[in-house]
This record gives C-alpha cells, structure tokens and sequence, in this order.
C-alpha cells in the first residue's frame, strides 16, 4: 500500500469538506420534497401548498398565511412549509412577464383644436402594473378625415404590445362670434367650413344668447361622436354719444362726463379727455373726449369748454337770529347753507366769537362765503341768550307726556308731524298775545295756559317737532302791519311749511308747498305769508 501522509493543515482542509459534504447531503435527504424556488404570474390567486412540494400534500402542513401575501403586485415572500416535524423554506417569486390587455376607442377631433394625447384613445387597460401609452408614429392632426392611429402599451417592467385606433378629424369651426347684445340666427350651418357634415347641435343655443361677454361651451353631434365648439360673446362695438358744451368758470374744472349724454354700448363705460383742458385760460378751447367702455372700445368726440370769469359772490342762506339759552350749545349751522354760481362746495366761516353763552344778552355772530374766485359775502345776526322760566329736563319731560298721548312708535314721520300740528292747533286758543323774547319759554307757557298767538303756536309746535327729531326752521312774515310766524319742516327729505295757527277760513295749513302757500296768501291778503325766499330751501 502506498503509505499517504498528510500535514496538519491538509488533513484540517479534508475535514471541512467531508463535514460540508455530509451536511449538504443530509439537508437535501430530510427536504427533499420541498421546492426551494417557486415563480408565478403577478395577479394568479390560485397559489396553494401544491405548489411547493413534490408528492403528495398530505404529508406536508403549510405554515405561511398565503392570504397575507399580495399577488397583485411583484416581489417575493418566505414560505414555510413543516415536514416530519421540521419545518423548510421556500422562496416565492412573483414576476410581471405578461404584456398589458389594452382596449381602444374611436377618437374624433375638431380641427384645430387641442391635440389629443395617446391615453385619448384608450377606452380601457388590464394590467398590475403602471401602463405607459405612445404614439408608434405621431399622427398627421393638421389632416381632415380618417387616419389609422398604432399605438404602443408598456408596463413599467418593459412588457409591451402595440395596438391599434382610430383618429376622425372634423373640419368645422372651434369657435365662433356673438357681438354683445346683438341677436344672430345660429344653426348647424354656423360650425360649418366647406364640408357639409350631418350636424345636430345639443346645447341649447337661447340660454347663450344674451349672457354677457365670455366663451361658452357648445356640444355639437356628428357620426355618433359629441364634439366641442364654442360661441364667444364679444364686445367689439364703440360707444356711441351725444355732447354738449360747457360752461365754467375760471380755474374751476370740470369733469368729462359733463361734456356727454345719450351713451349707447351694451358695457359700462369711462369718458376721460384725451388732453386735459386748460381751465385757468378765459375764453373758449377745443376739448377731445374719449368714451371708453370696459373691453376699451373708443370713440372720441369733439366738443367746447368756455371759461368766464367768476364776479358773483356765494349767496348764504338760513341765517336768522337765534335764541339761546343760558349753558347751552349752540346751533349756529341749522338751516343755513351757501349756494354759488360756479357750482362749487363753498366753506362757510361763522365768527361767533362775540357770543358769551354763559350770561344773559344779545350779541352779533357773522357769517362768511369766499369762493375760489375771491367773491365774497357776509351776512350778520344776533344771538339772545335768554334764562329758561322751566327747567330743561322738566321741559322735556313735559314734551315726553304729549307725545306720548298723541303718537305712537309705528309712526313715520309725515304722522308725526301731522299729529303734532293737530294736538297743537286744538290745544291753544287764539287770544292774540305773547312774549315774543324767547320760543322755548313761550312754548312752555302755551302748552301751560293754552293760549297765546302765532309766536305760541309756532313756539309749540318746534318744541314737540326738535323732540321727535324732524328738523324745523322758523320763518317769520316780511312786511304786513303785524307779524306772523310758522314753521318750515323737513318730511322725507322734503321741506314743506306748517302753520298750525289757527285761521278763520279754517284752511288746512299742514305741509304746504310754495305754490300752495302762495295761492292761500292770495286769499288771506295782508302780506300773510309773505317771506325772504332767499333765506330758506324750496318745497318740492
């Protein structure tokens, strides 16, 4: 025999492979039975215990739950299988070789319009995977009629399969345009270019019409397919315009609009000058105007301004003479304004700087108009300041029980007026004298006595028309060999006067106009209700 010897390291080396090839052994004798590696299709549910053995399943006991496994999707799963009281592994591989089930539609276009994508032309995809849709060749858009359309179907693990649509282009019109505010007869033969389509039009055209500027929607049918079109409402149409020429005063502008009347456009518009005059320059210019409505369609127009020079003075109304009482504030701007012929908001001074409202006494108070021209006026009066014969509170509150007697909350304020001018007019019995040094004291007297004459009267009722809050003036005869008082009441927003003195001819003297005060003082002669108009607003 031939005598081996073997070094340490070599015998070592020998060892190793004896043991591993003795495991290796054992391990494919005790799983034998047991594949090591399974594959199947992305999507196949039916995988079972069978799947991983070879032989028969009842000796074999499946330990994954293959339920918790998610066949829709790649990847792969351990899977545990005992055996003779040993339990295997096997690994399950689940793979995506199968190419997208694509099916596809008929697509039909107008031309021109936007172009399609290719996922446009898929009706439906069958796949576990991301699918990507491309053109094989990029149709021919700018073509009319039918064209074959090949298409290629990817999942994203590189399975592929090409298809095949197809691509109907109609050549009728994408859009088509309404003017505002015009009416047109529209029909299929409006969408239509040279080819004379079998056309139905499914949107109902009459709740377009009149709608204002934008681009409405419009589903058209041809061949079975529903296509889109649109009617633009535009507005491409200038205003149109009257003008007229104006008059102002030196130095005094004028707005644009002033120039023009009679504007005809279906939009809001602007008037603005195209050149801004020259209003500090006498005499006549030339100016140009420009009508712009909101889409900017112009017109422009041609038209004179005259500047003259400003000689009249501000003209100051309502100034009267006041009775104040002895602490009180006082109102130096009721009833009084200031009109001018050049039209501007004129500021009105008042130099009551002479007036000592804290001791009895009668003292000057000037008013003061300037306007932008430098024309000024001045006006005078005085003011009395006089010591009440009742308190305030008491007097108000002697006012509060009238009123509450004779009005009720439901009341505008025309009823309130009206009651007011009854309940006085009834209240007081004429005896021709009173203390004409102070309303308020004589209102209090009147109302205590019930008697008096027309300064009681009109006293009475401003008393009770200041409390229930309707602004009053006092107006007082011009000329005459007496005088006469009554009051002038502002009734929703209109001025109309009110005597609730009591007459003779037993007239009906609650909110008369001008007119019809001028036609009883006809009657009643003697200068009855004679005024300075001049001092005081107009009645309607």
């Amino acid at each position: 025999m031939m005598d081996i010897k073997l070094t340490k390291r070599q015998l070592s080396i020998f060892l190793i492979l004896v043991l591993a090839g003795v495991f290796l052994v054992g391990s494919f004798l005790l799983s034998s039975g047991v594949r090591r590696k399974v594959t199947v299709e992305v999507g196949d549910h039916d995988v079972e215990l069978q799947n991983f053995i070879k032989g028969d399943k009842s000796k074999y006991e499946l330990i994954t739950r293959l339920e918790d496994i998610n066949f829709d999707s790649t990847g792969e799963a351990l899977i545990e299988v005992k055996y003779k009281d040993k339990v295997y592994k096997s690994r399950l591989l689940i793979v995506d070789t199968t190419a997208p089930v694509v099916q596809t539609k008929v697509l039909a276009m107008v031309f021109n319009d936007k172009e399609p994508e290719p996922r446009d032309f898929i009706e439906e995809i069958f796949d576990y995977s991301e699918v990507t849709i491309s053109y094989k060749e990029e149709p021919d858009f700018a073509k009319n009629g039918e064209q074959e359309i090949y298409l290629v179907a990817e999942d994203e693990h590189g399975n592929g399969v090409e298809v095949q649509s197809v691509l109907r282009i109609y050549d009728i019109k994408k859009a088509i345009d309404m003017e505002l505010g015009q009416f047109s007869e529209i029909g299929k033969h409006s969408f239509l270019n040279e080819i004379d389509y079998d056309l139905d039009i499914i949107t109902d055209i009459d709740t377009i019409i009149g709608s204002p500027v934008g681009s409405y929607n419009v589903k058209l049918s041809i061949d079975g397919h529903i296509l889109e079109s649109s009617i633009n409402i535009v507005d491409t149409t200038a205003p149109t315009a009257n003008v007229k020429e104006v008059e102002t005063f030196q130095n005094i502008a004028v707005e644009a609009e002033e120039f023009v009347y009679d504007v005809v456009d279906e939009s809001d518009f602007t008037v603005e000058y195209k050149y801004e005059p020259d209003f500090s320059s006498l005499g006549t210019q030339e100016v140009s105007l420009l009508v712009i409505d909101q889409y900017k369609n112009t017109s422009e127009y041609k038209s004179t301004l005259s500047i003259k020079e400003d000689i009249e003075p501000p003209t100051i109304i309502g100034v009267r003479d006041i009775i104040a009482y002895l602490g009180k504030s006082i109102s130096y701007r009721t009833g009084v304004s200031v009109k001018d012929n050049s039209m501007e908001d004129i500021d009105l001074v008042i130099d009551s700087s002479k007036v000592n409202p804290k001791e009895k006494g009668t003292y000057e108070v000037i008013y003061r108009a300037r306007d932008r021209a430098g024309n000024t006026t001045e006006k005078r009066a005085t003011v009395t300041v006089v010591g009440l014969v009742v308190s305030e509170d008491e007097f108000n509150g002697i006012l509060d029980g009238i009123l509450k007697k004779i009005t009720n909350e439901s009341m505008g304020e025309k009823e309130l007026a009206h009651a007011i001018y009854k309940w006085t007019k009834g209240h007081i019995a004429y005896t021709g004298f009173s203390d004409k040094s102070d309303w308020k004291n004589e209102a209090y007297r009147g109302i205590k006595n019930a008697k008096g004459d027309c300064f009681t009267y009109f006293s009475v009722a401003k008393a009770l028309l200041t409390r229930v809050g309707i602004d009053n003036l006092d107006i007082t005869r011009l000329g005459g060999a007496t005088e006469h008082y009554w009051n002038l009441v502002n009734i929703e927003g209109n001025w109309y006067h009110l005597d609730a003195t009591r007459n003779n001819d037993r007239k009906e003297t609650f909110m008369l106009t001008d007119a019809e005060l001028e036609a009883i003082n006809k009657t009643r002669k003697n200068y009855y209700y004679k005024f300075d108009e001049s001092l005081y607003p107009r009645t309607p």
